[in-house]
């Protein structure tokens, strides 16, 4: 019993030193942006994220590539982002490490619309199908998809760390696609139509 006791009591012993240790400091096994934060304060936190922000990202698109600062198209808040680090993890933690990865806040920078905007210019317009009647000749063009840039998905990238990429485009359909020009043309007991007629 007096064993048991004395385990207990140095359990205990152990975590006060332990609160002592981390007070106004991330709790062991918390990982921001990667790193392992467990100890940091409130300004080593939001020193991290600014130079998070500062790291130069290389993006590939339509034959060009830019470098910019990460802070340029994803901004972090530190104040905040610092914070909810210092609240990850619970107080068990303290005596038993645990691995929290704790997101930060993020929002789009102002200033990202210029530089979006210049890697968007590789996209293309959707082309619609068309046919045109030629006498009693029937001619057809296929529909081109379009190809946009999927800002969502590019800031989400930079977001979980990503410094050498390529952006991402998606697929944008046009108004009128192939599928209805494959349809007869001519329908018993009735006249001709082509349609769309160009």
């Amino acid at each position: 019993m007096g064993a048991l006791v004395a385990i207990v009591v140095a359990a205990g012993g152990i975590f006060v030193v332990r609160v002592v240790q981390f007070h106004d400091a991330a709790k062991p096994g918390v990982r921001l942006l990667g790193q392992d934060v467990g100890g940091k304060s409130k300004s080593q936190l939001e020193s991290l994220v600014r130079r998070w922000g500062a790291v130069e990202v290389t993006i590939r698109g339509g034959g060009r590539t830019y470098h910019v600062p990460r802070g340029w198209l994803v901004e972090l808040d530190p104040a905040a982002t610092a914070t909810r680090a210092l609240a990850a993890g619970s107080a068990v933690s303290l005596v038993v490490p645990r691995t929290v990865d704790v997101s930060p806040v993020v929002a789009r920078s102002g200033g990202a619309e210029n530089v979006l905007g210049q890697i968007a210019q590789a996209g293309r317009q959707p082309v619609s199908a068309t046919v045109a009647l030629h006498g009693a000749t029937v001619a057809t063009t296929p529909a081109q998809d379009g190809l946009e840039l999927d800002r969502r998905a590019l800031l989400e990238k930079l977001a979980a760390g990503a410094t050498s990429l390529d952006a991402p485009f998606k697929a944008v359909p046009p108004p009128i696609t192939t599928a209805p020009i494959g349809a007869p043309l001519t329908q018993p007991g009735k006249s001709t139509e082509v349609w769309p007629v160009k």
